[in-house]
């Protein structure tokens, strides 16, 4: 029979003590642990563990995951459907989004159509200039952060200009800008 080191409780696998507890910290229990990590004065030991042991911790951790697959899936899911989950996406869309206009638009962050000035961040977009962008989207695919996540990941490649949706319409339609003609 194992008892915390701290407060003198039993431990129980399950319970109060977990399979990496048991690994890694031996003789302490969950309520504990929590009050240890918490603490600013273990901050930095444990940093420095983490440090040290990355390429074991990563391991562990790719392990548990594998061993896992059901239980991780079901994790995501409901992440993702918190509303936390749906915060944090939507952040890092707006982030990539704001980020690519910022250079497309070289830091101006307004339409680039010669007299249009609309600055507004909701109504610019990213066109293909050489208006080809059905054909990149049926290669990368559709549907949500796809060409941003491409742009990004291409570093940044020519091709793209900053349009509000008027002028980005007009020059899909007609081939040009019909209101800045």
């Amino acid at each position: 029979m194992k008892i915390c080191r701290v407060c003198g409780v039993e431990l129980v696998v399950g319970k109060n003590w977990t399979e990496s507890l048991k690994k890694y910290y031996s003789n302490i229990c969950l309520g504990c642990e929590k009050i240890r990590v918490k603490n600013p004065k273990y901050r930095p030991a444990i940093l420095k563990y983490r440090v040290e042991h990355k390429d074991e911790i990563k391991k562990c951790q790719k392990e548990y995951r594998l061993n896992n697959l059901d239980k991780e899936r079901k994790r995501n899911q409901d992440y993702s459907k918190s509303d936390a989950g749906k915060k944090s996406r939507k952040n890092n869309y707006n982030n990539l989004r704001y980020e690519i206009i910022n250079h497309y638009s070289n830091g101006a962050m307004k339409c680039m159509c010669p007299g249009c000035n609309e600055d507004h961040l909701d109504f610019l977009t990213i066109d293909h200039i050489n208006n080809n962008g059905s054909e990149h989207r049926r290669e990368i695919g559709t549907g949500g952060t796809r060409l941003l996540k491409w742009i990004l990941k291409n570093k940044f490649p020519s091709g793209f200009q900053i349009l509000c949706m008027n002028c980005n319409f007009s020059k899909g339609k007609h081939g040009f800008c019909s209101k800045h003609r």
